[in-house]
């Protein structure tokens, strides 16, 4: 007897999350490595957290979108994660960049731009795929 399994949209949620932190992963240690040879051990800190905050962000941009399960609530989910996806780097940015000098030493703003604009790459290409398998499964039941 043989069943038929279908994710759902939880599971492909946590997938989805998944799928973006390892990607970030990957392009923190590439980053982080660049950051470590241009400005050492602070350049090394300073794209770390840079890294780690684009990918807070994406992180709960998927989860905004993931939290819209239909169809018809898709777009509202992709505009809301937008709030995250933009606000929170930029809120991050303004915030480090006045607290420590140092931090704008070692190019704070050139580590934000690439990390986010690689986490928007990440991230959007897993928001289309995750909306796409909502619209599957709601077409299915």
């Amino acid at each position: 007897m043989e069943t038929d399994v279908q994710s759902s949209p939880t599971s492909d949620a946590w997938i989805a999350c998944g799928q973006l932190t390892l990607a970030m992963l990957v392009i923190m240690a590439v980053l982080g490595f660049v950051g470590y040879q241009t400005h050492g051990g602070t350049g090394l800190q300073t794209s770390l957290i840079a890294g780690a905050v684009c990918w807070l962000g994406a992180l709960l941009a998927l989860i905004t979108t993931a939290c819209s399960r239909t169809p018809e609530r898709a777009i509202v989910g992709v505009l809301g994660s937008m709030i995250f996806r933009i606000g929170f780097p930029l809120l991050a940015l303004l915030i480090l960049r006045e607290s420590t000098a140092e931090l704008k030493q070692d190019g704070l703003l050139l580590h934000l731009l690439g990390y986010y604009l690689a986490g928007l790459c990440v991230e959007t290409l897993l928001a289309v795929k995750l909306v796409r398998r909502m619209e599957s499964g709601q077409k299915a039941n």
